[in-house]
């Protein structure tokens, strides 16, 4: 190699040496689970993870000093699926974080399996804000039905069922939240327990009351 394409060598790794020193990723941290960065409406930037065994979400901030540890009300046999929209006042107007978070119950059944889905939202002390359930209850008339957020689907069939298992009421309706006419079926007066089924996801059945004018 002659002398001259040697120091062109050189000059050309002395110059490239700066630029990936500045190029180079450090590392910073790690985590077992799975993590998202978002920015608050103020403009700051959280990183967030959940925890699934033990049912939490954990903030941090850039440098990844932690801001928030928030204790999840996942109901019994259910498992976290997903943590969504960390922000401050998304769903209120105060200055705590609040999240949407999903949580599924797997069922197995004789010949198959599903699904049980539940959605909720919180705040950063874990105070559930939002579990969306049907209302009026008690009604005497109209019933609206909010599909599951995490569903993404606009339709669902609407079982209703009398104390003894058996289906009284059944009715296909549109979201984001469907309205059914309760008294138009002629049902009587009693407590009934409710439940949304899809092609893929079912919710778990939940008391309704049913009144009288």
């Amino acid at each position: 190699m002659s002398s001259n394409l040697k120091n062109r060598l050189l000059i050309l790794l002395l110059a490239w040496m700066p630029l990936s020193g500045l190029a180079q990723i450090s590392f910073l941290q790690s985590f077992t689970y799975s993590g998202t960065f978002t920015r608050l409406e103020n403009g700051d930037f959280r990183f967030f993870l959940m925890d699934v065994p033990s049912a939490e979400c954990r903030v941090y901030h850039p440098d990844f000093r932690l801001d928030k540890q928030i204790s999840l009300d996942v109901p019994a046999n259910y498992w976290l699926s997903d943590i969504k929209y960390l922000s401050r006042n998304l769903f209120n107007s105060d200055d705590q974080l609040e999240l949407l978070y999903i949580a599924y119950e797997y069922v197995e059944t004789a010949t198959s399996y599903y699904y049980i889905y539940t959605t909720r939202i919180a705040n950063e002390d874990g105070q559930v804000l939002l579990d969306p359930v049907p209302y009026p209850n008690p009604t005497s008339d109209h019933l609206n039905v909010p599909l599951p957020l995490h569903w993404k689907v606009n339709r669902a069939t609407l079982l209703i069922r009398n104390e003894m298992g058996q289906i009284v009421f059944q009715e296909s309706i549109e979201g984001p939240v469907g309205e059914v006419d309760i008294q138009s079926f002629g049902l009587p007066a009693g407590t009934y327990y409710y439940q949304l089924v899809s092609p893929f996801y079912q919710t778990k059945p939940q008391k309704i009351i049913h009144a009288n004018h």
